[in-house]
């Protein structure tokens, strides 16, 4: 097996636990390795995003606060939306709506945001009870589906920090300069899009 396979088919195994399945059962099929990419996506966008959210929470045990969960979802919006651009893959959209989420033998309903493509995949960067954050899921249209979108999630609810990670606005320079935060936020857009066409990020000649 070659570096390459290795390391999809532990993305699939990655991929297998996110559905609730042993990793036994990982598979290099094609639908299942487009989810898995997806999902070393999210993790990949939340690990560009938590230094940042450590500084500002510093002297809190590390991932006590949440990352703030629309700016996420925007900042995702961004990277997949240009790096479906460049293989033609399908359109995104930042939607809210409510979330099943298992607890003990029953369920719970709850609020969320998340990112769905046109082709019925979601993700979601914002799931306190799944493995670091991610969870990645089928849209299905039904009153019992996992993620029901009741409306399109508006950019006017992000706050100053998505500007700060985009480095489009003066951040803290005791963290990083605006410029270096720029260049941080090109970088992580590069590294999705090659995830999603390589399945793992490019290394440098």
């Amino acid at each position: 097996m070659t570096q390459t396979q290795t390391e999809e088919l532990r993305t699939a195994q990655l991929f297998a636990i996110n559905r609730d399945c042993s990793p036994r059962n990982a598979s290099l099929g094609t639908d299942d390795l487009k989810g898995a990419r997806l999902l070393k996506v999210g993790h990949h966008i939340r690990e560009f995003c938590q230094p940042l959210s450590n500084f500002l929470n510093r002297g809190l045990p590390v991932g006590q606060v949440p990352l703030p969960a629309i700016d996420l979802t925007f900042l995702a919006l961004d990277a997949l939306t240009e790096a479906e651009a460049r293989r033609d893959g399908p359109s995104w959209k930042a939607v809210s709506g409510r979330v099943t989420v298992a607890e003990g033998t029953g369920a719970l309903y709850r609020r969320g945001f998340w990112l769905e493509s046109a082709d019925g995949r979601i993700l979601d960067l914002n799931r306190a009870d799944a493995p670091d954050g991610v969870r990645v899921a089928r849209a299905q249209r039904s009153l019992i589906s996992e993620y029901r979108t009741e409306a399109p999630l508006s950019a006017r609810k992000t706050s100053v920090l998505l500007d700060i990670w985009r480095g489009t606005a003066p951040g803290y320079t005791e963290f990083a300069s605006q410029d270096d935060m720029k260049r941080g936020y090109a970088r992580m857009k590069r590294e999705v899009s090659d995830i999603l066409i390589l399945g793992s990020v490019r290394t440098a000649c």
